[in-house]
């Protein structure tokens, strides 16, 4: 008996040191990585984007600020109007929800007939993803008007301001400086309307950018209005953002800000213009973070 108890005393000292010693070998699979830090940035050198010649620091944070005193109304149709100064030539609006999915329609009339630009937006999450544009119209009496055409229980959110003449010329500046001195993608029409069969272009977004921006212009190529479909995607054919858009003329710019958070984040742009009138777009980012890899670059 007492060699059998110390056989069983030894054995169970044996079993709890190599139970111990696998616990303390194994913890180490299970450690939590600490996060690595990253600071913002609204610049980043051209080499990192990879588009040579492209301007810096020509587009500051504030152009397309959220931080402007917003409207709020109800779904069901509700709309709200807005009458521009006839000596402005620029107008600078944001759309956004407190987290539910946003539907809105954006209309610049010029008189009661006639329609100089039109945007629907279809959005999942209009917190998440707020829209930012500033469009350019002639002189003249203009109104924009602003729907919510989504179910009453999404209410809307809208800001509307009208630059003074000295940052308006800031902003035409900014704006044609950045279209010309950027790479620009030529996208011819198709059969027009409502059918298929214009030119696509996608843009995939790296992981670092936050938001994009993009600049919409047919002068030299058509001077035409625009019109296409555009579709931020995240993964294959998913669409969070679908924007239905036209602008007249080219003389009008459209500029733009689409917030791309998330991974695996692509912008589809679809003309929907008659084949005779090309436009052409440009795509940079807006909003970005600083890289520590190649794989995040701006290709």
């Amino acid at each position: 008996k007492q060699r059998l108890l110390t056989f069983l005393t030894t054995t169970m000292k044996v079993f709890s040191a190599i139970t111990a010693f696998c616990l303390f070998s194994n913890a180490a699979a299970f450690t939590v990585k600490t996060p690595r830090s990253s600071s913002t940035a609204l610049r980043m050198s051209d080499a990192q984007l990879g588009f040579p010649g492209a301007p810096t620091g020509g587009n500051e944070p504030e152009v397309f600020s959220l931080d402007l005193p917003f409207q709020r109304f109800e779904g069901g149709d509700t709309l709200r109007t807005w009458k521009m100064p006839q000596d402005g030539e620029r107008v600078e609006y944001v759309v956004k929800t407190n987290g539910r999915p946003m539907k809105a329609k954006i209309e610049l009339w010029q008189g009661p007939i006639r329609k100089t630009h039109e945007l629907t937006i279809d959005m999942q999450d209009g917190d998440k993803t707020p829209f930012r544009a500033i469009l350019k119209y002639k002189k003249g009496p203009q109104v924009l008007k602003i729907s919510n055409i989504g179910p009453y229980e999404f209410p809307l959110m809208a800001a509307v301001h009208v630059p003074t003449n000295e940052r308006a010329e800031k902003l035409r500046k900014m704006t044609e400086d950045l279209f010309e001195k950027s790479p620009k993608e030529f996208v011819q029409g198709g059969p027009g309307g409502s059918t298929k069969g214009g030119a696509i272009r996608t843009f995939p977004i790296p992981n670092n950018v936050k938001s994009a921006q993009m600049i919409v212009w047919s002068k030299e190529v058509s001077g035409k209005g625009s019109k296409a479909l555009i579709e931020v995607l995240q993964g294959p054919n998913n669409p969070k953002q679908v924007l239905d858009f036209s602008v007249a003329g080219g003389s009008q710019p459209y500029h733009c800000v689409f917030a791309t958070p998330g991974e695996g984040v692509t912008i589809r742009f679809t003309s929907k213009q008659f084949l005779e009138f090309p436009t052409r777009i440009v795509v940079l980012p807006y909003e970005y973070e600083e890289v520590t890899t190649s794989d995040t670059l701006w290709m």
